[in-house]
């Protein structure tokens, strides 16, 4: 298990996979039931990055990013590409949202509730009234406040379901857990 529930960028050590081919082999990424295990058993460690208002040079919440481990040196990350698009590729990516939802909200305590929002990536198709009432259901067991954690919807993938994620998107507003928009690679988001 990696020691530390939330990570310093001063520590992360990222590899490009892409340029990396012997990593290609390694037992995490080689199939789906190994990275199924690294999601069931929390092998993966959360980074807070802040995030600004560029006008006012203010702080406006942190966003919460996945790192994971690579399988023959967990002191070094697999590139964030990489395993975003192998859980695409797997179909995990929603469950991998929801696991990095619980785990933020599981280590609340060791985080600086002034830096809220914390917002998480979160696909389009997993927007939904369900999604909502899990976070509503993790937040109230928790005693924080729904503003606590915000969501940051990502890019890559297309809104399947429209009337679901307007659903979603009005039961995130209804209960004041605030929605941006990422902007994928530039380190901004609307």
């Amino acid at each position: 298990p990696m020691p530390h529930a939330f990570i310093a960028s001063s520590d992360l050590k990222i590899i490009d996979c892409d340029h990396s081919s012997h990593l290609m082999h390694n037992k995490y990424t080689e199939n789906a039931d190994l990275f199924d295990y690294i999601l069931k058993n929390e092998q993966f460690s959360l980074f807070e990055q802040r995030q600004w208002n560029m006008d006012l040079r203010t702080p406006i919440g942190t966003e919460v990013l996945l790192r994971v481990p690579n399988a023959n040196d967990t002191q070094l990350y697999l590139s964030t590409s990489f395993w975003i698009e192998f859980a695409e590729s797997t179909g995990q990516l929603e469950e991998l949202s929801y696991k990095i939802i619980a785990k933020l909200l599981k280590n609340a305590h060791l985080l600086n509730p002034l830096h809220a929002p914390y917002y998480v990536n979160m696909p389009p198709p997993a927007v939904s009234v369900a999604l909502v009432d899990h976070i509503k259901m993790l937040l109230d067991r928790a005693s924080l406040p729904y503003n606590f954690i915000g969501i940051e919807l990502t890019e890559r993938q297309p809104i399947l379901d429209m009337n679901q994620f307007k659903r979603g998107i009005d039961a995130l507003q209804l209960l004041k857990i605030p929605v941006a928009l990422d902007d994928y690679g530039r380190g901004y988001a609307t």
